[in-house]
């Protein structure tokens, strides 16, 4: 379990605007098809698939196979196999049995080679994940809640925590065993994330809901400054308590980073944004 931030990130997460977490990626349809939202938060268009395809449709810019069963659900495999990821329509009816109409599909499952998997169980009100089950039949229970006012709620995962059993189909969520707490503004921005020993771990700042401090357990804090304070701002300055420091100039084809004592490096990455090499 791991947090991920980008500030240009589509949508908001469960920790809030930047934030993902494992179990997170979906795949969403509207009138131009279907695309997929990745765990880093990435929105990319996905291939037309048919359950009717003998062989699942190779993503060549992502390097994912990518497939629909004939049940409706949708199958994200990794190249090699080692991984797949299942997708599937929480609400079907009798004139739609597949939710070959629905909006969102949210990931149900995470299979291996091996066998061994992770099962997602979504609230029947929210749509949002309430128990994730791992391949060792431990049950995760992950509690959201409004962290504004009611009349404009904004839902977050408020902890996760580590329960004896599965609850039965209409009973109410055991408390368990807290295994991590998170804390927010009122504006929705994720500030504080609490250690199962009650202490915190990180903590958070932001401006216009873009991060620009983040501090560790041990004190040691990092600032981010923007060309803008928007979802498509680019950090310009990253510097630290320990008077660290990185500028950013960003090129075409390549990025340029300079530390506090002049050394430079370049990061060169093709027209899918994938790095292709450092220079020193």
């Amino acid at each position: 379990w791991n947090r991920s931030y980008y500030s240009d990130q589509d949508g908001t997460g469960w920790l809030g605007e930047g934030w993902s977490v494992p179990g997170s990626q979906r795949i969403i349809r509207d009138a131009a098809g279907l695309a997929y939202i990745d765990d880093q938060g990435r929105l990319f268009p996905l291939p037309e698939v048919d359950e009717d395809d003998e062989e699942p449709v190779l993503f060549e810019s992502e390097q994912i196979w990518f497939s629909k069963n004939s049940d409706g659900h949708y199958v994200i495999a990794s190249l090699d196999g080692s991984v797949s990821l299942r997708f599937a329509p929480l609400a079907v009816s009798a004139d739609d049995p597949n939710g070959d109409n629905s909006a969102e599909l949210p990931l149900v499952a995470v299979e291996d080679a091996n066998g061994n998997h992770q099962r997602f169980i979504y609230h029947p009100l929210t749509g949002l994940p309430q128990y994730i089950i791992d391949g060792n039949g431990r049950v995760f229970y992950l509690h959201f809640g409004n962290v504004a006012d009611a009349a404009a709620p904004k839902l977050r995962l408020l902890s996760v925590s580590l329960l004896d059993a599965l609850p039965a189909v209409g009973e109410a969520a055991q408390i368990g065993t807290a295994l991590v707490r998170y804390e927010y503004s009122a504006g929705g921005d994720l500030l504080r994330v609490i250690g199962r020993d009650g202490a915190v771990k990180r903590s958070f700042t932001y401006q216009n809901n873009l991060m620009v401090s983040h501090t560790d357990a041990a004190g040691l804090t990092a600032y981010y400054e923007y060309s803008h304070y928007t979802p498509t701002g680019k950090v310009l300055r990253n510097w630290t308590s320990l008077g660290e420091e990185w500028r950013f100039a960003y090129h075409d084809g390549y990025t340029e980073v300079t530390d506090v004592l002049g050394r430079t490096e370049q990061y060169h990455y093709d027209y899918n944004n994938e790095l292709t090499k450092r220079v020193f």
